[in-house]
C-alpha cells in the first residue's frame, strides 16, 4: 500500500526501520520454540510466566537504554541517508516489535492449549477495520509515521485482548 499510495521512496524509508526493529522478534520466536512443547504437555506455568516477565520487563529496559543513542547509531550506520523520519519510525517499530513479541508468546500459549480459535477470530475481526484505517491513513494523510502508529495501536489492542483472555494464567 505504501508503494502504491505514497511512492517507492517512502517504501524504502519505511522498510529500513521496519526490518531493523523486526529483529527483536527473534527473541520471542526462540522463546516460543522452547515453550510450545512445555505448554502442550501441561508444564507451562513456571517457564511461561518467567518468559512473559522477561520479555515484558527486560526488553523495555534494553530499549530505554538504546533510545538515547539511537540517533547516533542510525546516523553512523546510514550516513547521509539518515533522516529524523527514519529515527521516529525506528522508535515506533521497536515498540511495536516488543508488543508483537509479547503477543507472540501469548499466541504460543493458545496454540499449546489447542485454543487457536480465539486468536484466529480475534485476528479476523481486526483485519478489516485495520485495513480500512490503514487505507484511509495512506491516502488522506500520506505520512509514514501515522501508518506506523496505526500498526502500533493495532498490536496494542490485540495484546490487550489476548492478555484479557488468559490474565488468570499469568501470575
Amino acid at each position: 500500500m505504501i508503494k502504491i499510495f505514497i511512492g517507492p521512496i517512502a517504501l524504502a524509508i519505511y522498510s529500513i526501520p521496519y526490518q531493523l526493529a523486526g529483529k527483536i522478534t527473534i527473541f520471542s520466536k526462540s522463546i516460543s520454540a522452547v515453550l510450545l512443547p512445555e505448554i502442550s504437555f501441561g508444564k507451562e506455568t513456571e517457564s511461561f510466566n518467567y518468559s512473559i516477565k522477561i520479555f515484558s520487563f527486560f526488553i523495555p529496559l534494553i530499549l530505554l537504554f538504546i533510545f538515547p543513542y539511537l540517533n547516533w547509531l542510525l546516523s553512523f550506520w546510514l550516513k547521509n541517508q539518515y533522516t529524523n523520519e527514519i529515527l521516529d519510525l525506528t522508535k515506533i517499530f521497536l515498540i511495536t516489535s516488543w508488543i508483537s513479541g509479547i503477543s507472540h508468546l501469548l499466541i504460543v500459549y493458545f496454540e499449546g492449549k489447542k485454543k487457536i480459535k480465539y486468536n484466529t477470530l480475534l485476528e479476523l475481526y481486526f483485519i478489516f477495520p485495520f485495513l480500512i484505517i490503514l487505507f484511509f491513513v495512506s491516502i488522506k494523510l500520506n505520512n509514514l509515521t501515522f501508518i506506523a502508529f496505526v500498526l502500533l495501536i493495532k498490536e496494542f489492542i490485540l495484546l490487550i485482548f489476548r492478555i484479557e483472555k488468559i490474565k488468570y494464567k499469568i501470575i
